[in-house]
């Protein structure tokens, strides 16, 4: 079917805009096309007839004012830019401003935690991996996602790798009227184990978000995650997580909601 080229700030010619300018591989080139073509066709959820939707209306939600992050495109090297946002001790550190790398911190021998921009050799684990456990057509609003992703980073664990510091990833949205796709890959190879912790932050301006995190242990290894939302009182929120498990793995996610003017989380394991 073929489908018609949509006008406006979310508009497939804006969706091709970013990933050319994020030098997208051809695998993330293909999802955020196929993201843009169902944003384009698909409806809104519908609360009266979609389960998970029940308890929120979102079909007066108007889209068409808020704008994908296209000005600023982070290099992903993004090391000594910023001071360190954290204190405590953790084994690696990043993060962002509306959706641009501004501090990157060297990881332990084991476990790389890198912007997608920057995966280098990890690039076919990106490649392989994005979008298997949250696929594009879910609804709309995945669909967006994927269509406007920026922000994504890899966190990757080796096999047999014991990570016992948490790894701290810290996202703020500072500018109105813009629709954020942040994205977090978790990947661990074969009996490790790692902390993550990220923390979610916005201003007071209005703000569509919709991060995604998909966590994929390998066999036998140990994932423990925690989200921390510190949104904006005008920050809306709709974000997916889903964690497809293999032989023995194990997994604990936690998510402390403490702002945001709707934040709703569909959160699967599989």
């Amino acid at each position: 079917m073929a489908v018609a080229e949509s006008t406006g700030t979310l508009s497939m010619a804006a969706s091709k805009e970013l990933g050319q300018r994020l030098g997208d591989s051809p695998k993330v080139r293909d999802l955020r096309a196929a993201g843009a073509a169902i944003t384009s066709i698909a409806a809104m959820p519908d609360s009266y007839k979609e389960r998970p939707w029940k308890y929120l209306n979102v079909s007066r939600l108007d889209l068409s004012r808020y704008a994908p992050a296209l000005d600023a495109v982070s290099s992903g090297a993004g090391e000594g830019r910023r001071s360190c946002p954290v204190t405590g001790e953790h084994a690696a550190v990043i993060a962002f401003e509306n959706s641009e790398t501004v501090f990157t911190e060297d990881s332990p021998e084991g476990l790389t935690v890198v912007p997608f921009e920057a995966a280098g050799a990890l690039q076919s684990i990106i490649d392989e991996r994005l979008g298997s456990a949250v696929p594009a057509p879910r609804s709309k609003f995945t669909a967006l996602h994927y269509a406007f992703l920026r922000g994504g980073v890899l966190v990757h664990v080796a096999a047999n790798a014991e990570i016992t510091l948490p790894v701290r990833i810290v996202r703020n949205l500072v500018s109105g009227d813009q629709l954020a796709a942040p994205h977090t890959l978790i990947v661990t190879g074969a009996n490790s184990s790692v902390t993550v912790i990220e923390e979610f932050l916005s201003g007071e301006d209005d703000i569509v978000a919709l991060p995604t995190i998909e966590v994929l242990p390998g066999p036998g290894s140990r994932v423990r995650y925690t989200a921390i939302h510190r949104w904006g009182s005008k920050t809306r929120v709709f974000l997916e997580q889903r964690m497809i498990s293999e032989r023995d793995s194990e997994f604990t996610g936690l998510h402390l909601v403490l702002g945001g003017k709707v934040v709703k989380g569909h959160l699967e394991s599989s």
